[in-house]
C-alpha cells in the first residue's frame, strides 16, 4: 500500500550487504504485458526492449539513470540474454553475474496489483506485503504529488488496491508475508528479525539504524521519502489522529471497511 513504509523497509533490508536494491523500477506497472510481448517478439532484439526500458521514469527521472545503467551496457546485456521478461527486469536494475549471490529487493508499491504476473515471470520470488491503518496511509498520501489533498479521497484508492490485490494472497500461496506498519514501528527489531527469516536475509543490528546509503532507494525528486534517513519513531504509527476530525475518520473506515476488518484495524 502507498505510504506504508516500503522505502524504509527496502533500505532496512539492504543495510546488511546480503541484499541489494534501489529506487522503484515501476517495471510491471509501466512496462505492461503487451509492451513486453512486443519487445520479446522484436526481430531486431533487443532494440525495442532497450527503447522501452529507457522510457520508464520515476518522478520524472529515468529509472535506468537511478540504477546507473547506460544505454550501451543495457544493449550489451540484453544482446547476450534470453528473450524473457526476467532478462528485461534484470537489465533495468543492472543485475549481472556479479550480483548472483545477492538477494534483490524491489519496492514499487503498485506492483501489488501485478503479483500474478510477477509470480509467473520471476520464479521463486517472495512478497512482503506492508499494511497500515488506512487512516494513516490516507493522511500520509497527501504528500504525494499524484494523490489528493483530501484523505477521504485517498481512502478510495486504498480500498480499490485492496479489492484488486487480495486474491493474490490466498492461503494456497506460501510466498508472502504480511507486515503491519504499526507493529513494525513499535517493535522494530522483533519484526525485522521475522522479516529477515522469511526473506532469507541474516539479521544485522545495522538494520535498525539509518545509513548514508539509504538514499539509493529513492529519486532526488521524491522529498516525501526523506524520512528513510530518520530513526524509528513510534509516534508515526498514530500521528494521523492529530490530522483527522471524527467525521473524516469515520468516512475512511467506512470506505476501507473490508481492509480494516481483514487486517485488524476495525474499531
Amino acid at each position: 500500500m502507498p505510504r506504508s513504509g516500503t522505502t524504509l523497509l527496502s533500505a532496512t533490508l539492504t543495510r546488511s550487504g546480503e541484499a541489494i536494491g534501489g529506487a522503484e523500477t515501476q517495471f510491471f506497472n509501466k512496462c505492461y504485458r503487451m509492451k513486453r510481448t512486443l519487445c520479446l517478439l522484436d526481430p531486431f532484439w533487443p532494440r525495442l526492449a532497450v527503447a522501452t526500458l529507457k522510457g520508464i521514469t520515476l518522478s520524472e527521472q529515468k529509472v535506468l539513470e537511478l540504477y546507473g545503467v547506460s544505454r550501451e551496457s543495457l544493449y550489451r546485456q540484453l544482446s547476450k540474454s534470453d528473450r524473457s521478461t526476467k532478462s528485461m527486469f534484470d537489465a533495468l536494475m543492472g543485475l549481472d553475474g556479479s550480483t548472483q549471490e545477492k538477494i534483490v529487493v524491489e519496492k514499487t508499491p503498485n506492483h501489488l496489483l501485478h503479483v500474478d504476473e510477477i509470480r509467473k515471470e520471476i520464479r521463486g520470488c517472495k512478497f512482503l506485503r506492508i499494511v497500515r491503518d488506512p487512516r494513516g496511509s490516507a493522511v500520509s498520501m497527501k504528500k504525494l504529488p499524484w494523490a489528493s489533498a483530501d484523505p477521504v479521497e485517498n481512502a478510495k484508492l486504498i480500498s480499490i488496491w485492496h479489492r484488486q490485490s487480495r486474491k493474490f494472497f490466498s492461503e494456497s500461496h506460501r510466498d508472502f508475508y504480511t507486515v503491519r506498519y504499526e507493529n513494525w514501528m513499535k517493535e522494530p527489531q522483533f519484526n525485522i528479525e521475522n522479516i529477515c527469516e522469511f526473506s532469507g536475509i541474516t539479521f544485522d543490528q545495522k538494520m535498525l539504524s539509518p545509513s548514508d546509503s539509504d538514499r539509493r532507494v529513492m529519486s532526488m525528486n521524491e522529498p516525501w521519502k526523506n524520512q528513510v534517513n530518520a530513526a524509528y519513531d513510534i509516534s508515526l504509527a498514530d500521528n494521523w489522529r492529530e490530522q483527522l476530525n471524527d467525521n473524516q475518520s469515520k468516512k475512511i473506515m467506512r470506505i476501507c471497511s473490508a481492509f480494516a476488518e481483514e487486517f485488524g484495524y476495525a474499531e
